[in-house]
């Protein structure tokens, strides 16, 4: 293990190691604080008083600056980072959601997407944290899948660059339940939308519903372009496989490996990052 899991609960941090660890420039950092898209722990100003943010700020400013990483542009990154359900994937992250495993079970546990990350070798925690799920399929430029519940891409929202708008699958204010929960972290029960400001989002006001526990984006997708209108927007629910896909272009971004990246900064954990082919830990 890196560090030892008390010494990383509970761990605040400055602006300048969010930015350093997530690769979002000051100036992006400061435009998500304007819009209410991001809310520190401790805001800055005033004599000796610095900014701070918890290691799951972090984690979520991380997901934003992967998008922007890809080509999208600040707020369509920090909508799509919503219009996912990442909540739980990044409470498997989260150092201060940790909790040890139950001393009931003789059998040895698999280590947690956090455990993974924290691991000594650098090329192993990229590895073991990325088979928890995360990574996000964008097919032509505006399909929206993900297998962050550890299955098939499923899709999640479709993007309309003509209007800037996102139109998500469920509401980014709504939790959706997935097969993340474990005994060995805990979860959120509200999602992480309902700390920042809704206008943030570029999404219709009919997806920014808090309350509509069963509202589905389908739904008024319909509404919208009348019957059958579903399925021009949401053509495929499914992506079996990258190799059985037939698409004129698609973009993939693992999210889980650039939430490995992230935490292993933040904690001053060695990170050599670069892309390469490894077949040392693929079992």
């Amino acid at each position: 293990m890196g560090l030892d899991m008390d010494g990383v609960m509970e761990k605040i941090f400055t602006d300048e190691q969010v930015t350093n660890a997530t690769g979002l420039n000051h100036d992006n950092l400061r435009r998500l604080i304007t819009w209410g898209a991001v809310k520190p722990i401790q805001s800055g100003g005033g004599r000796g008083r610095v900014r701070l943010w918890t290691a799951r700020q972090a984690l979520r400013v991380s997901v934003t600056s992967q998008f922007v990483e890809a080509g999208f542009s600040l707020r369509m990154a920090h909508t799509l980072s919503y219009c996912i359900p990442l909540d739980e994937l990044i409470t498997s992250f989260d150092p201060d959601a940790h909790t040890a495993p139950s001393q009931k079970s003789k059998k040895p546990q698999p280590p947690t997407a956090l455990e993974a990350a924290l691991l000594d070798d650098e090329e192993k925690a990229l590895i073991k944290a990325s088979k928890f799920g995360g990574q996000v399929l964008i097919v032509d430029g505006k399909y929206v899948y993900s297998d962050v519940f550890k299955k098939d891409f499923f899709i999640w929202a479709v993007i309309n660059f003509r209007l800037q708008r996102v139109y998500p699958l469920i509401s980014p204010f709504l939790s959706y339940r997935s097969a993340l929960k474990s005994g060995r972290h805990k979860v959120e029960k509200s999602t992480d939308a309902a700390n920042i400001n809704v206008s943030s989002l570029l999404v219709h006001p009919r997806f920014r519903s808090r309350t509509a526990h069963d509202f589905q984006g389908e739904d008024f997708v319909e509404k919208l372009l009348g019957v059958g209108g579903k399925d021009l927007i949401y053509p495929m629910n499914y992506v079996v496989s990258l190799d059985r896909l037939v698409s004129k272009k698609f973009l993939v971004i693992n999210i889980a490996v650039g939430l490995t990246v992230c935490l292993r900064k933040l904690l001053g954990l060695d990170v050599i990052y670069s892309p390469h082919i490894s077949a040392k830990y693929a079992k």
